[in-house]
C-alpha cells in the first residue's frame, strides 16, 4: 500500500497526566469509560514515517 491513515485518538506521552488523578483517586477519569480508544506514543508515529 502506498499510504496509510493513522488516526490515533490519543498520545502515550500524554497518560503522564493522569498521574495525579491515579495518585489521588486511584482512578483515570473520562468522558466515554467503556469505550477503548487506541493510543500511540508519537516517537512511534515518527519511526513508522521514516520507512518506507
Amino acid at each position: 500500500m502506498e499510504w496509510t491513515i493513522l488516526r490515533p485518538t490519543q498520545f502515550a506521552s500524554n497518560t503522564l497526566l493522569w498521574s495525579q488523578s491515579i495518585r489521588d483517586q486511584a482512578a483515570v477519569h473520562a468522558p466515554y469509560a467503556d469505550v477503548g480508544l487506541p493510543t500511540i506514543h508519537p516517537a512511534d508515529i515518527a519511526t513508522w514515517r521514516g520507512r518506507r
